[in-house]
């Protein structure tokens, strides 16, 4: 029945708009071997928008359907918001003459973009963003000339450093926020703020400092090209939030006292084995990238900070997105196994939130995980999770063959993750789906996990002691050691992969079939895309996993596709 019957009012007005302009002056000149520059550049943002939506139920109609005199509306405000923008960016370039012809030996290039910003509501802010480059073109050298390479196109050495300011805050963080409902205190209606973060009027912009060194050089007519960049960066000023204890007024304040650091290096090399008047041609690129992060400042100068799910953990000195996990050591093959509290005779347990040491079966014994007691009071809980591995990649890449004879032309793009961690939370669920023999219907096993081919697993019975899972099938008892957390070491992984991303091959009609069916262009595409992805990884897809690295697939790979395309151009 289409809304159960009743008449129903909608209306809807909103509005946003945007200005964007940017005007750019250069002029350039020289005076004997010096060569010099200058751009200046203006840019100008405006964001605005504002509305309001209502939804009335239960009005006049001509179909009276009871009870008489129901009705319920529902209303939402939009809140006026307004960021503007306005910013200079000013680079002189100056240069050495290179007397003997060819490229300019040394470039020096500054820049400093002074920017206002009222992103944060408290009036205009300036900021200055200042940068600098350097290039050595050091094959106009003439010790370099003296060597003869003449296969050398090109060689030269870069360096830069540079600051960027960014608002990544808001308004709300700054000024907090209310909440346009109903309410009401002593009778009287009010208009009461979200205890749920507190305003934060000392945030300031994340601030981005970075250090660059380049190589470039080109060989044999850039059959062979080469670009390196070696970078250390440090991010200041990074927006995060604090948890506020519970007898705080406000559940969380907003803070910008995080800092990291990246630093690593990225490399791209180019190959065109043929010659240039070859009917076949291939362009062979390659690229990757190593990085690591380190956490270098936290909130009220704190060492480590775990998350509220204790899923994640920032540590100094360590990355920046390291998984917290339980240590997993095997299962305990008999109850012998199980080590006993010499001060209590009573074995190891687990304990944490809503778990008694009163319930027998929160006592582990055969077939149970063995988890690692970090601390050493015989009970496994949250204090006793770990460091372990990184979710974010240490390595990523790409290949791309580009092969083409005459006409025809086959592309084929590849992508690779080397060394990146990965829990397997559809596997652990799959395995936690079975401690209940009664899982049904959309909150059970349709919407955590599907039927897992239990016989494929090495898991704990009582003729198979020695086993690589717990025992599936102790029902109550799992219900509270939960053996198959996804938060242990027995679902962290390797998701190292190679990917073949797509292959696409093209044919370009002839000029003369073109031009006898006068036309001016036409091509035949076929593609194939998500070929295959070579991986260790027990999961269906490495690729598709959270910030924090835990597999988000749902058991489903991504689809395969293929593609067939006619381009004419008249």
């Amino acid at each position: 029945m289409l809304n159960s019957n009743q008449a129903q009012l909608y209306g809807l007005s909103k509005y946003s708009d945007r200005l964007y302009g940017r005007t750019s002056l250069s002029y350039s000149g020289s005076t004997g071997i010096l060569k010099y520059g200058l751009t200046v550049t203006g840019e100008i943002s405006s964001n605005r928008s504002n509305g309001n939506e209502i939804k009335q139920t239960g009005l006049v109609n001509d179909y009276l359907w009871g009870p008489l005199g129901y009705a319920s509306s529902w209303a939402e405000a939009v809140t006026s918001e307004e960021d503007n923008t306005v910013s200079f960016n000013i680079a002189p370039t100056i240069g050495f003459k290179n007397l003997t012809g060819g490229k300019d030996k040394y470039v020096i290039t500054p820049t400093i973009r002074p920017e206002a910003n009222s992103a944060y509501g408290r009036g205009v802010k300036w900021v200055v963003n200042p940068g600098v480059s350097v290039r050595w073109n050091f094959d106009e050298e003439k010790f370099f000339k003296k060597l003869n390479w003449n296969w050398v196109d090109y060689s030269a050495i870069r360096a830069s450093w540079g600051r960027v300011v960014k608002y990544k805050a808001t308004k709300y963080d700054v000024w907090g926020n209310y909440l346009l409902g109903s309410d009401t205190y002593n009778g009287n209606t009010v208009i009461p703020i979200d205890f749920e973060n507190m305003p934060n009027n000392n945030i300031d912009p994340i601030t981005t400092t970075q250090w660059n060194v380049g190589l470039d050089f080109g060989l044999w007519n850039n059959r062979l090209s080469f670009q390196g960049d070696w970078y250390y960066k440090q991010v200041d000023n990074q927006l995060s939030s604090i948890e506020l204890a519970d007898h705080n007024g406000f559940d969380k304040v907003p803070t910008t006292e995080v800092s990291l650091v990246n630093y690593g290096m990225e490399l791209a090399l180019v190959v065109r084995p043929f010659r240039p008047k070859s009917n076949w041609s291939m362009d062979i690129m390659t690229n990757f990238t190593i990085n690591r992060d380190v956490m270098t400042k936290l909130p009220d100068e704190a060492r480590m900070i775990i998350n509220s799910k204790a899923e994640v953990v920032n540590k100094l000195g360590s990355n920046a997105m390291s998984n917290f996990l339980y240590v997993y050591k095997g299962v305990y093959a008999t109850d012998a196994d199980v080590p006993v509290d010499p001060a209590t005779g009573l074995r190891l347990r687990v304990g944490g939130e809503g778990v008694s040491s009163d319930n027998p079966n929160a006592y582990f014994k055969a077939g149970d995980p063995i988890w690692a007691d970090l601390n050493g009071d015989y009970v496994i809980d949250e204090k006793d999770k770990a460091i372990v591995g990184n979710s974010q990649p240490r390595v990523i890449g790409g290949l791309s063959v580009n092969l083409r004879y005459k006409n025809l032309a086959l592309f084929t793009s590849c992508s690779f993750t080397l060394r990146r961690d990965i829990v397997n939370q559809v596997l652990a669920n799959n395995f936690a789906s079975l401690n209940d023999p009664n899982i049904k219907g959309g909150d059970g096993m349709y919407k955590n996990a599907a039927l897992t081919p239990i016989s494929a697993y090495d898991f704990w019975t009582p003729t198979n002691t020695h086993a690589d899972y717990p025992n599936p099938y102790d029902y109550q008892h799992s219900s509270v050691i939960k053996p198959f957390r996804a938060d242990q070491t027995l679902f962290l992984e390797d998701g190292s992969y190679f990917k073949i991303n797509a292959i696409t091959l093209s044919y370009t009609l002839p000029k003369k079939w073109t031009n006898f069916i006068r036309i001016r262009h036409a091509s035949i595409r076929m593609s194939l895309n998500n070929l295959y992805t070579f991986t260790k990884y027990s999961g269906i897809n490495p690729e598709n996993v959270s910030s924090i690295g835990w597999d988000q697939s749902g058991g489903y790979p991504n689809a395969r596709t293929f593609s067939m395309g006619l381009t004419i151009g008249l």
